[in-house]
């Protein structure tokens, strides 16, 4: 199974400056790489401070190499565990391989969504890590 993070730039009531919010999300998704996620994602948006992203391809294209594959929005949270049983659970009902961790949402602090992002990590991938590719079979 592969793992990615999506960044979505959200600065709801504009809580904080666009810079810092920008700043903040690239910052994670820097971090996508040397924590062993597998793809980037972004969505588009103009004109609103729900997110702030007006050209997703351009944001992809930023840095080394980036990845854009199928994306299934369903939402997971808990406990290392739980999102792990839910990401199964998902892989089994939709079939698909791929998923996309959003860590920062609603106005965050940035310290808390770098720590969830390292504990998902640190905690969840591996084991998804580990599963072979249905793709593959």
């Amino acid at each position: 199974m592969r793992v990615g993070m999506a960044a979505v730039f959200q600065n709801p009531g504009r809580a904080r400056s666009d810079f810092d919010v920008y700043r903040d999300d690239v910052r994670l998704a820097d971090l996508c790489e040397p924590l062993g996620f597998d793809s980037i994602w972004s969505v588009e948006h103009h004109f609103t401070d729900y997110t702030m992203c007006p050209d997703v391809l351009q944001f992809l294209t930023y840095g080394d190499e980036k990845v854009i594959d199928f994306f299934v929005d369903l939402q997971v949270w808990g406990t290392p565990e739980q999102c792990y049983e839910k990401i199964l659970d998902i892989r089994r009902r939709v079939g698909n391989d791929h998923f996309v961790g959003v860590f920062s949402y609603a106005g965050m602090p940035p310290a808390e969504a770098e720590r969830n992002m390292r504990l998902f990590a640190k905690e969840v991938m591996p084991p998804l890590q580990r599963l072979e590719s249905r793709a593959s079979r």
